[in-house]
């Protein structure tokens, strides 16, 4: 567990530095009308990939004994969802200026329906990393997402001061995590539906748990960007990114080192209840004081 949340926490680290870094840079460059009109898009843009919200990694990692069906169905399935996501990000884009009252979102929707197409083909054996302890992969597959994103969006906001380096900044990386996921992990997988009620019955509950949380991270985008505008939306957004840097930068990349192990003690309660009161325990010492301090 310490092994891998070192990984996790350095990786965070790497990738909140290039996150500042990158924040800093555009909020000189663009405006927060800018911000704004690209958290309305990806409110919607989450919106519907909460259909696809079963969580299918975790479900692979959660389950020890997993088989080739397994992936091969999570991959089909995401591949589905995708397309899906796809067309109904085109579809809604016209109902979405109408709510917003801001025409730009029928171009600024279907470009980032890209995103949601390209992103179910994602190589689903790269959830082995995590299954597998293997943080160092993990460390590579992410950064280089990262990277990428943050050298196209300040690049294209340096030439063209535009909202349209944020949204190109979105899709690349979903292009360039595909790309690096088959390149960084043997696993090809196939068209299958072989195992997918044995997913479904674990992962329905994933999809309750996801759509409580769109409720608590994403309905502000919502109502501040029918009430608001795009103006005071971009605002909000800037601050809340900073507010929560002790939640998304300790606690989510602890989360994700430990779920693995967790999933490997769960045939020992005594066990497992002993090593997650430590975990939270040690995620309440750091979080408290720093979120106080922010």
């Amino acid at each position: 567990i310490a092994h891998g949340a070192a990984w996790m926490m350095g990786l965070k680290l790497l990738e909140r530095s290039i996150g500042l870094i990158s924040t800093v840079i555009l909020a000189r460059l663009l405006m927060p009308t800018d911000f704004g009109l690209v958290a309305m898009a990806i409110a919607v843009v989450a919106l519907l990939e909460l259909m696809a919200a079963f969580g299918f990694d975790t479900a692979l990692i959660q389950r020890q004994q997993t088989r080739r069906e397994h992936y091969d169905t999570a991959w089909t399935l995401n591949v589905l969802f995708g397309l899906a996501i796809a067309a109904l990000v085109v579809m809604l884009a016209m109902p979405a200026v109408a709510f917003y009252r801001e025409p730009r979102l029928g171009l600024i929707l279907p470009v980032l329906s890209l995103s949601a197409l390209v992103g179910g083909f994602e190589n689903i054996g790269v959830v082995a990393f995590r299954k597998d302890l293997d943080f160092r992969s993990e460390f590579r597959f992410v950064l280089v997402k990262r990277f990428s994103t943050f050298i196209v969006t300040v690049g294209l906001a340096i030439a063209f001061r535009s909202y349209w380096a944020l949204i190109a900044g979105v899709v690349t990386g979903r292009f360039v995590s595909v790309f690096i996921s088959y390149r960084l992990h043997p696993y090809r997988p196939r068209f299958s539906l072989a195992a997918r009620a044995d997913l479904f019955h674990f992962s329905k509950w994933l999809l309750i748990s996801s759509l409580i949380q769109f409720l608590h991270n994403r309905s502000t985008d919502f109502i501040l960007g029918r009430t608001v505008g795009s103006h005071g939306l971009g605002i909000y957004n800037v601050a809340f990114e900073i507010a929560t840097l002790p939640s998304t930068e300790l606690i989510a990349p602890l989360n994700r080192a430990v779920f693995p192990a967790y999933s490997r003690l769960s045939s020992d309660l005594d066990q497992l209840r002993a090593r997650f009161m430590t975990v939270f325990s040690l995620i309440c010492l750091a979080a408290f004081p720093a979120s106080v301090g922010v």
